[in-house]
């Protein structure tokens, strides 16, 4: 249990490092590494965002989609998701997610994740990313 004495201890605590911690660490571990054949690591993430409707598959999942997050909070916990477990992934021209981009995207249902996963994954390896 975390109690905040003061104004500084309390903005130190929040920011995308404990929104993972409260809304992603449960299924996707401390490490991001996920649990095989049930959760998917974080650890090629960046390479969905080298093939066409990988930037977009991200947010669109349920998992960020249906988060309880604000649009600006997705978009922070994302891109500390990239940065923090996905940097030797993520290609060099990455724009970091936006807080207006994620309320796009999450607002298209994706009704088959398991059938656009595994498309997305052949166009990645079809691509040599």
């Amino acid at each position: 249990m975390v109690i905040c004495t003061s104004l500084w201890a309390c903005n130190a605590w929040a920011g995308p490092r404990s929104d993972y911690m409260l809304n992603c660490q449960g299924c996707h571990l401390p490490d991001g590494s996920g649990v095989i054949g049930k959760v998917p690591s974080f650890a090629d993430l960046g390479d969905f965002l080298t093939v066409d409707g990988g930037r977009e598959f991200i947010v669109r999942v349920p998992g960020t989609a249906q988060s309880k997050l604000s649009d600006a909070n997705t978009a922070r916990v994302l891109n500390w998701i990239l940065g923090n477990f996905s940097a030797s992934s993520l290609p060099a021209e990455f724009v970091p997610y936006s807080r207006e981009e994620v309320a796009v995207l999450r607002s298209v249902r994706l009704d088959d994740v398991g059938s656009e996963r595994a498309r997305l994954i052949r166009k990645i390896e079809e691509s040599g990313s």
